[in-house]
């Protein structure tokens, strides 16, 4: 019985990661395995448990080694070993190579469960890529390289951006970037990508579209005040030269940020921290955005309002019905919405093309709609059951509610 639970005991104390598995290998074993596929010398090594399951994995950076910059550079090899496989994460680079110490060291980052491996690599002209990776159940995952440095700074994930613009010269700034675990990949915070017909409809963009050399790889409109428009000019197969071109931007027009000249705000390419991307709060595109005002005042939305078929406009009905003082309950069994205020009370079902308010049925020409938890209802319900008067400004497309 006492060896019975000995037995037990030490399972435990082994899988809890107290004592070392008599199977697991040594750091020994997998640099015996990764002999098997390369003879290149091996210039550092990084052996833990990065995925939790007991089991320690590697990764090793092989090459020769080269300290003339003041800290070591290795031009070779970066791979990943574990008891069950031997590949290599980056092939040789053909820049100046990766960094083992200084500022740039690879390093472990912890983030919950999760664990990232990163190392950044250096090309001729001193300009940094970082590369992060992840061990999932089948293989190790290696995200997209970052044009720039990636760092973890209290809590928070940054890239200290840096690029060479064609015309400008060199400049940096920093983003803010969460990990995004089903796409597996890092990605920015607070950014939606827009088609060149979208930033067309800013005073001033067609100047700024026309006088770039190269081509237009990418529109990222940010809610902090920046566009960011990404280039690539290609020179051949192997070459090509990206550069970044921050836009400012308000209510109407755009220009090209002076990198040289003007003083950037303080929250210029500087977004709010932030790990997981169900808190994350993305900008609406301001000129597609439909604004409704009360008596002057923008009501503002979790979900915005839309533009049916029909040219009906159709917005959430909580908050424009409590803007104007009633008070909603919903039935998700039914999905039926009710505003009451006083003696008025408003029944709106989803799917019917209508709303009942105080016993009348008041139909419509378009289906109210629950979206993403949120019942849609055409703004012409506001006036037919609130006494408000609306109007519609295409300029601007604003509703303007009166009352």
């Amino acid at each position: 019985m006492k060896k019975r639970i000995s037995g037990i005991l030490l399972a435990v104390m082994m899988v809890a990661g107290l004592i070392p598995s008599a199977y697991a290998k040594t750091e020994s074993d997998l640099i015996s395995m990764l002999r098997q596929h390369t003879s290149e010398p091996i210039a550092k090594t990084y052996y833990e448990d990065f995925n939790g399951d007991g089991k320690r994995e590697m990764f090793v950076f092989t090459g020769s080694v080269n300290s003339d910059v003041g800290y070591d550079i290795v031009s070779g090899w970066v791979w990943f070993v574990s008891e069950d496989d031997v590949f290599p994460v980056s092939t040789e680079y053909k820049g100046y190579g990766f960094v083992l110490n200084d500022n740039f060291a690879p390093k472990t980052v912890r983030e919950g469960n999760k664990k990232f491996f990163q190392y950044q690599s250096m090309s001729g002209n001193g300009n940094f890529y970082t590369y992060v990776c992840t061990i999932t159940d089948q293989n190790t995952f290696v995200s997209n390289s970052f044009d720039g440095y990636l760092m973890k700074k209290d809590g928070d994930y940054i890239v200290n951006f840096s690029d060479y613009d064609i015309m400008d010269g060199r400049f940096s700034h920093d983003y803010w970037y969460y990990f995004d675990e089903e796409a597996l990949s890092f990605k920015e915070y607070g950014a939606i990508e827009i088609t060149k017909e979208q930033f067309l409809k800013y005073k001033g963009a067609d100047k700024i579209l026309a006088g770039i050399d190269g081509d237009v790889a990418n529109i990222f409109y940010r809610g902090n005040g920046i566009i960011n428009i990404n280039v690539s000019k290609y020179y051949d197969e192997e070459y090509s030269l990206n550069s970044n071109i921050l836009v400012g931007y308000d209510s109407e027009k755009v220009w090209v940020i002076d990198r040289e000249n003007e003083l950037f705000p303080s929250d210029i390419g500087h977004y709010k921290n932030v790990l997981h991307p169900f808190i994350a709060d993305f900008p609406v595109f301001e000129p597609d955005r439909i604004k409704v005002t009360l008596n002057g005042n923008e009501i503002k939305f979790d979900q915005q309002p839309v533009m049916a078929e029909g040219d009906r406009v159709m917005v959430p009905i909580r908050a424009i019905f409590e803007a104007l003082g009633y008070k909603l309950d919903w039935d998700q069994q039914t999905e039926t919405a009710t505003a009451t205020k006083g003696m008025n009370k408003l029944v709106v079902k989803v799917g019917l093309s209508g709303v009942h308010f105080n016993g009348e049925w008041i139909p419509f020409d378009v289906p109210n709609t629950n979206e993403a938890g949120r019942v849609r209802v055409p703004v012409r319900v506001v006036s037919e059951c609130a006494g408000a008067k609306v109007d519609w400004d295409g300029d601007t497309k604003t509703v303007i509610l009166k009352k």
